[in-house]
């Protein structure tokens, strides 16, 4: 591949970032950290999401379980867990929010697996589930 001004561009960006990245603070790094993944998560996918690092109970089947949200959106949330569950099935969510007294509780449906969570997609939302959600996914 030909040594292109574009390539010469970029090579110079990321040598920069690095010698920017070496100079950081470890605060300074874990903001930093969390925008990079803000970027590829809004890059990635069709809408928003907001990193929302979170304590979650879940309930497949009947079979109870805990996680961690990773990122919410206004169509769903990621979870990290070390479950197993299948593509399908539903449901039930429980999670506290700051400045809401009870948790919010949602069904959903198990949209996608990985080796370390499952991405959830809400279901049948009421007006003021919508409207917590897109006040957390909309918040900074």
């Amino acid at each position: 591949m030909p040594f292109s001004d574009e390539n010469s561009d970029k090579f110079a960006a990321k040598s920069r970032l690095l010698e920017l990245i070496d100079k950081l603070s470890d605060d300074q790094l874990l903001v930093l950290f969390k925008k990079a993944e803000e970027l590829l998560l809004k890059a990635d996918r069709k809408q928003l999401r907001k990193l929302y690092p979170i304590n979650i109970n879940f309930t497949v089947q009947d079979y109870e379980a805990k996680g961690v949200i990773h990122d919410i959106s206004y169509s769903g949330v990621l979870i990290e867990t070390s479950e197993s569950f299948s593509v399908g099935s539903e449901v039930s969510l429980s999670f506290s929010i700051h400045g809401i007294q009870d948790p919010i509780k949602i069904i959903g449906e198990v949209a996608r697996i990985s080796s370390w969570g499952i991405g959830v997609k809400f279901k049948n939302l009421t007006m003021q589930q919508e409207n917590i959600i897109k006040s957390i996914v909309d918040s900074r």
